[in-house]
């Protein structure tokens, strides 16, 4: 049984070489190199518990054992223990200080912990222990990405990989790098590399399943997805992206009930909160999402994602007047983004001849709605007084995107730069006025403009609400959303009124307009009223106006088109109010 328990090891046949190990514990109870051993694999395998428990084993019987105190902060790591897993480890490298792999450790236990300083020390204290540990250079690769300095990063992952061309930690550091600066396929075959040479390695999965997903593979990011559960089914994020896939491909029930499960095995997990929000919001459960949102908030440090959430929820509640959600726009941002101004002034030119510099900043440059309305602006700018830069700030492209970039002077990738790196570009364009097409839409992004890149600064477009963003100078509406001397508006933005109205909208390239014919209640004796519109708009005011409406026309009948059973419930719900 002793001899084949290795065997199993390197077969990677790792419920065998525990069942082994196990065995080999019963005939001989401190056996402290099979406790080690079924320390390592339950780390292998993602018990955490059962891997601490293997190790104090150990340390009860061999208290000097440094293998034991290693394992036992793996494990501690894994739980969250950060500050425990850092003793247990300088206990480790106390009893033997040449010990790479524990200095390589306790890199990520400072990193953890948010010293990131003394998880570089570690990594660099690694590699002088061991020049090629492949590892430690992935390791500090890791920490130049989450920086955004990508030369820097992939200069260490680049070592790692020379190092060792076969190690599955730096293929997965590699992977990562390719996915943040958008070659998404380049960064699916260093993942799927990393997954050959190490089938189990969950958190390779959990990144390809993200990747997957970037490229709207839903089916192949779900397998990975669960495949990564199924190995780790305490892996809380892998539980929230999976949910985020469920949500990308309109299941949002599913996606509550994976949002659920990431927040039961990690209670204070920020994302899922804020994800968790999302689903709601994509069934119509208005106030679970606000809610929802706003513990996001209170965890979260994300606030790209996690503010404009909850800020655009709140324009779909019927609960909150225009004055108190501008108000709540104003106090987040002045709270999260009004301090990334900085005090450079702008280099703009002040010569009046000269052509003005115009940028539009969108998630939304591919087809969507969003990029339809501005097609015909693009198309009919004064190229004698305006030079025209777009800046494209996410990875989704297709041939609209073509369209659009043929009709600016510049086109500029974005997303792949942070708000800080972008907001670097816009002020070395030397742009004199930015617009957001965003706001707090989808990939919107607030910390950019909070930074004022440029001196001029607009909001149009993605909704007619607020930016909530001291930095946001004006923004673009029209006489019929604002009407001149009408209520003063509660929005710190000074509003630009067009004179007729606030979108344009040209038919898309290559669609055939269908001729006019007589509406269907001709024949059919009963008029249909319809909503295309997302079914978290509808609510109980809503439902009573549509109640009234109803009532009101013989015969009259309702169709939607946006979700089945919500439009079932609202079906049953007129009925009942027609019969009372």
């Amino acid at each position: 049984m002793l001899f084949r328990s290795p065997l199993h090891q390197l077969w990677g046949h790792w419920t065998e070489a525990l069942g082994a190990f196990n065995a080999a514990t019963l005939l001989q109870p401190d056996f402290a190199a099979a406790w080690n051993k079924i320390a390592s694999i339950h780390l292998r395998l993602g018990n955490s518990r059962e891997a601490m428990d293997a190790a104090d084993k150990v340390i009860a019987s061999c208290p000097d054992s440094a293998p034991a105190w290693f394992h036992k902060a793996d494990a501690l790591g894994r739980l969250d223990r950060w500050q425990e897993s850092v003793a247990a480890l300088e206990k480790a490298l106390a009893l033997q200080p040449v010990f790479p792999e524990a200095l390589n450790n306790l890199g990520l236990a400072r990193k953890a912990q948010g010293d990131i300083t003394g998880a570089a020390e570690a990594f660099h204290a690694s590699l002088a222990q061991d020049p090629n540990f492949a590892e430690a250079f992935a390791n500090l690769g890791q920490l130049a990405l989450d920086a955004h300095r990508h030369q820097e990063a992939y200069g260490w992952f680049a070592k790692g990989l020379e190092a060792d061309p076969d190690n599955a930690q730096a293929r997965f550091g590699m992977g990562n790098f390719m996915h943040a600066v958008g070659r998404h396929d380049d960064a699916a075959s260093h993942l799927r590399r990393a997954l050959e040479i190490r089938p189990d390695f969950a958190e390779a999965l959990n990144n390809l399943g993200n990747i997957l997903l970037s490229l709207n593979r839903h089916g192949e990011g779900l397998e990975a997805f669960q495949k990564a559960i199924r190995i780790r089914p305490d892996y809380h994020e892998a539980h929230a992206n999976l949910g985020n896939l469920h949500r990308e491909a309109r299941f949002p029930d599913l996606a509550e009930a994976s949002m659920l499960e990431a927040i039961r095995l990690k209670p204070d997990f920020a994302a899922a909160h804020s994800n968790l929000g999302n689903a709601y919001f994509d069934q119509g459960k208005l106030d679970l999402a606000i809610a929802s949102y706003r513990k996001g908030i209170d965890l979260g440090q994300d606030d790209r994602d996690f503010v404009p959430n909850y800020l655009f929820a709140l324009n779909y509640s019927p609960a909150f007047t225009d004055a108190e959600i501008a108000a709540e726009h104003r106090r987040l941002c002045k709270r999260k983004f009004d301090h990334l101004r900085p005090s450079v002034p702008h280099a703009n030119s002040p010569e009046p001849e000269r052509k003005i510099r115009l940028g539009y900043v969108s998630p939304d440059f591919w087809m969507h709605p969003v990029a339809r309305f501005m097609l015909p602006i693009l198309e009919h700018h004064d190229q004698g007084r305006f030079e025209v830069f777009a800046y494209s700030s996410r990875y989704l492209k297709d041939g609209f995107t073509d369209e659009c970039a043929r009709r600016v002077s510049h086109w500029r990738e974005a997303h792949h730069l942070d708000d800080a790196a972008l907001a670097e570009t816009i002020r070395a364009d030397g742009i004199d006025i930015l617009v957001d097409l965003t706001m707090h839409s989808r990939d919107c992004r607030p910390g950019l403009f909070a930074r004022k890149p440029a001196p001029v600064q607009a909001a149009y477009l993605a909704y007619v609400g607020t930016t909530g963003l001291e930095a946001v100078d004006y923004r673009v509406t029209d006489i019929h959303l604002d009407p001149p001397g009408g209520p003063e508006s509660p929005f710190h933005e000074k509003p630009l009124r067009l004179p007729w109205c606030w979108w344009t909208f040209q038919p898309p390239v290559r669609t055939t307009i269908a001729e006019v014919s007589p509406p269907p209640c001709l024949e059919n004796g009963f008029v249909t009223f319809g909503s295309l519109n997302n079914f978290v708009k509808v609510n109980e005011r809503v439902r009573d106006l549509w109640a009234r409406l109803v009532a009101g026309v013989p015969g009259a009948r309702l169709r939607s088109e946006e979700h089945t059973s919500e439009l079932q419930s609202t079906l049953i719900y007129l009925v009942c109010r027609l019969l009372l």
